[in-house]
């Protein structure tokens, strides 16, 4: 979505190019306001930027365009893989009203800028002097500039509507009034618990290793927001169980095993898909057994449907990492968002339901959104 906005200040078509075995993005979404896709480029242009370069993976030398053909007159690069330094510089700093040649006088007419990026850079706009005027020209909102961007871009199809429906419907069930003695008026309570369990689950061995620690503390601080909640809303049914199973929870994770074990201790409660191992993105180097374009369909096609049906929650637990991160900021603002890791309870905020991580936090730890 940061790419997205670069493209727009700096008055540039925006397209989405892919290079290797990575999923394409038409595979889980269609288009709806403008036609982002891209056939793949010629590696004289994106050489640069994939994340193995000169043969090195993780390549952090000089990175320029070295080819004669591609003249830098007219072909600006910018590589962001885990460089915070020069997102933080580019996003916040730079005046992106006249990138990415300040000395012409049309300095966007005749530049391509091909960008490669796992670092969100919305936040740091909202710093830039030079964009100042024109955010406040758009009525732009930091709390909702990546939830507009994705909603002008992307339409989630069919495989991924087929896949989240049955999901939807448990989780948008209306609250049973009776039994917790809420009015009608009230909106459930929908919490999203996102457990980054690590790249090393994708191994079904090391995955079936894994023990409940690795989801309690969510849990533990889904089940405090729930009574916070309800001691301040509801005073009399705050220490009533059946009141509080009334509420469910939606966990997402890339591990099938954390998903299974969620599901038995909170059966009656949770929502989650149990039957599904799910690929890595990058599964050409993180999937046993091989990588074929039925993998990345389904790597990207159920990543989406995790982001859409989080997304739908109005609270959202997650780990340090940016995939929970990013359904949380696709929900309906205000945010209630609490971070969380393996080292410590929660970072930001104490699991109480008046007390969720700063959006700043939330949109600034990490990678960034």
């Amino acid at each position: 979505m940061s790419q997205f906005w670069l493209a727009f200040f700096t008055k540039h078509a925006f397209q989405i190019g892919l290079y290797e075995k990575l999923p394409r993005f038409e595979y889980a979404y269609d288009y709806r306001f403008i036609n982002w896709t891209r056939p793949p480029d010629d590696t004289k242009y994106t050489a640069p930027l994939m994340f193995t370069y000169k043969g090195v993976r993780g390549y952090d030398g000089i990175r320029a365009y070295d080819n004669k053909e591609v003249s830098p007159d007219h072909h600006h690069m910018e590589y962001l893989i885990n460089n915070d330094g020069r997102a933080s510089h580019l996003y916040g700093k730079e005046n992106l009203l006249k990138f990415p040649s300040e000395s012409k006088a049309y300095p966007y007419a005749d530049h391509s800028i091909f960008t490669s990026s796992n670092r969100g850079g919305i936040h740091y706009m909202f710093d830039n002097p030079s964009l100042k005027d024109r955010l406040q020209q758009l009525g732009a909102k930091k709390d909702s500039m990546f939830r507009c961007a994705y909603a002008f871009l992307f339409r989630e199809n069919q495989a991924v509507e087929s896949i989240t429906e049955p999901f939807r419907k448990r989780l948008l069930t209306p609250h049973n009034n009776d039994t917790a003695g809420h009015g009608k008026q009230v909106s459930p309570l929908r919490i999203g618990i996102g457990i980054r369990a690590g790249d090393k689950t994708f191994d079904p061995a090391f995955d079936a290793s894994l023990h409940p620690s690795v989801y309690q503390k969510h849990t533990s601080c889904a089940s405090n927001i729930e009574k916070t909640f309800l001691s301040k809303a509801f005073p009399s049914t705050a220490q009533d169980d059946n009141a509080l199973l009334k509420y469910p929870w939606y966990a997402m994770s890339e591990s099938l095993k954390t998903r299974q074990m969620l599901a038995d201790a909170f059966r009656q409660r949770i929502v989650v898909d149990t039957g599904n191992a799910y690929f890595h993105g990058d599964c050409s180097k993180h999937t046993t057994g091989g990588c074929d374009q039925t993998h990345l369909q389904q790597a990207i096609i159920r990543a989406v449907s995790q982001l859409q049906l989080f997304a739908l929650c109005n609270v959202h637990i997650v780990s340090n990492s940016g995939f929970p991160r990013v359904g949380a900021m696709l929900s309906d603002p205000p945010y209630h968002v609490y971070l969380s890791n393996s080292n410590r309870f929660v970072e930001f905020g104490n699991c109480r339901y008046d007390q969720p991580a700063p959006l700043e936090k939330v949109m600034s730890v990490g990678a960034g959104v």
